[in-house]
């Protein structure tokens, strides 16, 4: 199978799976904010954020693992894949010990010293917090599964345990409509039987389909040292995410209450929602993009970025002026109810992940080159610059849509280092990718607006926001064919287009 035609698929079956799973995530947390209430919401969503650091640090296992596991692929076969698999794992449970220990103190010190809540017994938020905690520590090894599927480039694998995950949350989210005594203790029980269930059916999968993927008690310290210091520094970037995101959390339940946290917490939700359409092209990309730059296939390598990042782009674009324009409507179709600081923290979120969304392909190219120390370093303390600047912005002017002005800043900020430090890393030019990639998406991003803004009426109806959408996205592509890529990518892009189309007869 050709890489162009491999990609497309391995795309395909990762928004199959995006589709779903952010369809099931918003119908979950409709059941959740209908049974629990807008400040039971609010809690527990505060209770969990605080462990969401703990659901980042597992992505950040899979990415990093995945990269390992593909340069090993690249080197060596599954011979140089399985070398690196023992020191894999170590990292891992290293990881487990280290991070269980981190939430425990944090968790105590936050519940028994910041948190303002009036729905539950002091006991009960303890409960919670304990049991989510537990299942974070079983999604350990989902990561570490998960990292075998993507280096393997079996994104249909991956895609199917995804749609798994998500319907069996589901289920659970519904289920908490017939519990009418101690909910939120029930449902945190039920989600970490869940996780454990998902990594036995993973195990199983693995172990049949993958037989020569083994661990065992042969371990190369050096590739051990190599795998941690990798992870560490990665750590150190995704720490410094999540902190910024989640901090913002606490800073908001300190100062205005779970109601706010209510909101945020939905915001998130589309966040979340929007960065998984965005990255599904880049991460179906990421692991030929490792290959490539392990076997020192350089020109392939940047063929690869660039068209990583312009796909990535349009996305960004499509779902940003859907999502924007739309914005009350989707609230009201998602939600029974919804606030105006929902629309306004949700309109704020949206303009962050789209200029974040710039800097997807080359965090993933900075990534590939393990060149990551010096990188991390700034990056991580230009992100937590969040957490003072908003608390003196909330301080000051006690304001709540402040902390993601804040935010949107620093994105502007570390997009424009991350650039820099790309022609430093991988030797792609900062002006290579101001004029290939930046000038022509932000003139796409004007000519959509100008025209959104003087033809296309808010969503009132879900026709008339079928509309919207479909409209949206033609004239995007439109734009992005005539203006993002040049004639050669246009003619490449028909070629492939015929060849996809034939091959599927």
């Amino acid at each position: 199978m050709s890489s162009i035609k491999k990609i497309v698929l391995n795309s395909s079956a990762l928004y199959i799976r995006m589709i779903f799973v952010m369809l099931v995530n918003l119908l979950a947390t409709r059941f959740l904010m209908a049974n629990f209430g807008i400040d039971g919401f609010g809690l527990y969503n505060v209770i969990s954020s605080i462990v969401v650091l703990g659901a980042f640090i597992t992505g950040i296992l899979t990415v990093s693992s995945q990269r390992f596991i593909s340069s090993g692929l690249a080197k060596a076969g599954h011979v140089g894949a399985n070398d690196y698999l023992n020191a894999i794992f170590a990292v891992h449970i290293l990881c487990f010990i280290s991070i269980i220990i981190i939430l425990e103190i944090f968790g105590y010190i936050y519940i028994n010293g910041f948190l303002k809540q009036d729905v539950l017994p002091i006991n009960d938020v303890y409960y919670i917090y304990h049991i989510t905690v537990a299942g974070f520590s079983f999604s350990i090894f989902i990561s570490f599964l998960n990292s075998i599927c993507i280096a393997e480039e079996n994104m249909s694998a991956y895609a199917r345990f995804s749609i798994l995950d998500a319907t069996l949350k589901l289920l659970i989210a519904y289920s908490t409509l017939f519990v009418h005594k101690n909910t939120m203790i029930v449902y945190a029980l039920a989600m970490l039987f869940e996780v454990i269930i998902m990594v036995f059916v993973m195990v199983i999968f693995i172990h049949r389909r993958y037989p020569y993927y083994k661990i065992n008690n042969n371990y190369d310290f050096m590739k051990i040292k190599e795998v941690f210091s990798f992870v560490i520094w990665s750590l150190w970037g995704g720490v410094a995410t999540v902190l910024s995101n989640q901090g913002i959390n606490l800073l908001l339940n300190y100062n205005f209450g779970v109601a706010i946290n209510a909101a945020r917490g939905v915001s998130m939700q589309i966040n979340s929602a929007y960065l998984q359409i965005v990255n599904n092209f880049q991460f179906a990309i990421n692991p030929q993009l490792v290959k490539s730059y392990a076997s020192n296939d350089i020109s392939r390598f940047e063929r690869l970025f660039f068209l990583g990042s312009k796909v990535s782009i349009l996305f960004s674009t499509i779902i940003f002026f859907i999502l924007y324009v739309n914005i009350n409507y989707v609230l009201s179709l998602w939600l029974i109810n919804y606030s105006e600081d929902m629309v306004s923290f949700s309109k704020l979120i949206i303009i962050d992940a789209y200029i974040t969304s710039f800097s997807t392909a080359i965090i993933l190219a900075i990534q590939a080159s393990g060149r990551i120390k010096i990188y991390q370093s700034i990056v991580g303390v230009i992100l937590l610059l969040n957490l003072p600047l908003s608390y003196a912005a909330l301080k000051y002017w006690h304001e709540p849509q402040l902390v993601f002005v804040v935010s949107i800043t620093l994105s502007i900020l570390s997009l424009i280092f991350r650039m820099l430090f790309l022609q430093k890393i991988v030797k792609i030019k900062f002006r290579s990718f101001l004029f290939v990639i930046i000038f022509p998406n932000i003139c796409v991003f004007a000519i959509v607006s100008l025209v959104v803004n003087y033809n296309i009426s808010l969503a009132l109806t879900f026709q008339q926001f079928i509309i919207n959408s479909v409209l949206i996205t033609l004239l995007v592509i439109f734009l992005f064919i005539f203006i993002s890529l040049n004639s050669m990518e246009r003619k490449m892009l028909l070629n492939n287009f015929l060849k996809i189309t034939k091959g599927f007869k």
